[in-house]
Order: C-alpha cells, then sequence, then structure tokens
C-alpha cells in the first residue's frame, strides 16, 4: 500500500469516525446533559421520507467534513480539526448553560411571567444566614462578626466542613 493510499484510508477512517461520534452525540446536544444517547434521526434523515440509507449517512459525514475543511483542500489539518471540537465545546458550553438559567428561572419563578423579581431572587435561607453572622444578636453583622464569618470559612475544606491542618 503507498503513502497515498494509507493516508486517504487513514483521513476516511477518522472522518467516519467523526461522524459516527458526532451522529451518536447529536441528540443528547439537543436535549441537554445526561439524556440517552443517539443520533438525530430528523437531521439524518434528509430526504424526509421516515428512513436513513447509508448514502445519508455519508452525506451527512461528508457536510460534516467539508464544513471542518476551512481552506477547501480536501484535507483536514491539526488546526483545522481542533478549531472544529473548540468551537463544538463552545457551542455545548453555551448550550449547557442556557439550559441551566432555562431550569434556574423555572424553578424560581413564582408567577411563571418568566422574569425573576428581586424578591423571587431572594435566597430562600437568607434570614438564617444572617441570624448565624449576628453572632451576638444585637439585630445587626458587625465587621468583627463579618471577619470571624471569613476566618471559620477559610480554615475550612471546601464542600467537606472539615478544618485544614496548618
Amino acid at each position: 500500500m503507498n503513502k497515498l493510499t494509507k493516508t486517504t484510508v487513514l483521513a476516511t477512517t477518522i472522518i467516519a469516525a467523526m461522524g459516527a461520534f458526532a451522529a451518536a452525540h447529536a441528540d443528547e446536544d439537543r436535549k441537554g446533559h445526561g439524556k440517552k444517547r443517539g443520533f438525530n434521526f430528523e437531521t439524518l434523515d434528509s430526504n424526509s421520507d421516515g428512513f436513513v440509507t447509508p448514502e445519508e449517512m455519508e452525506a451527512n459525514q461528508l457536510a460534516r467534513f467539508n464544513a471542518q475543511d476551512t481552506d477547501g483542500d480536501g484535507f483536514l489539518t491539526k488546526e483545522e480539526i481542533t478549531a472544529a471540537f473548540e468551537a463544538r465545546a463552545e457551542e455545548r458550553k453555551r448550550e449547557m448553560k442556557e439550559g441551566r438559567l432555562d431550569k434556574m428561572i423555572e424553578k424560581m419563578d413564582a408567577n411563571e411571567d418568566g422574569k425573576l423579581s428581586s424578591d423571587e431572587m431572594k435566597h430562600p435561607n437568607s434570614n438564617k444566614m444572617f441570624e448565624k453572622l449576628d453572632t451576638n444578636g444585637d439585630g445587626k453583622i458587625s465587621k468583627e462578626e463579618a471577619e470571624a464569618a471569613k476566618g471559620k470559612k477559610k480554615g475550612k475544606a471546601k464542600g467537606k466542613g472539615k478544618k485544614i491542618e496548618e
């Protein structure tokens, strides 16, 4: 097998693997983190006949390849592949962030108007936090009380509630 044939076979294998990976994760990408993995049937069924053929899968893979081949030379460089992965990672990050924000608004939006008022944004334990910080019970938090609380927080291991030995 000559070098050009080996390169072509390798490139085809990489492209097929990337296409299969993208197809396998397309449904998860649209529905959010933690959903059952699978491919997006509607995207692959390009003629909307209710079936996905090998030709449609190949056309989808070629379209993905061409989108990544930014210089149009018919080859993917390491830089083009890296740029495609980074762009997709940013898109996923944005989608996940939007999903979390939607969930937060849904959870906190008491009047279901799609917006959060200052009352809806209040931390449910804000009174308990105030009481805990107001160690002398005078209804005010002094600078000393605030500093003492900071010191306690710094002395605990993150999320464990255990003091760090110094």
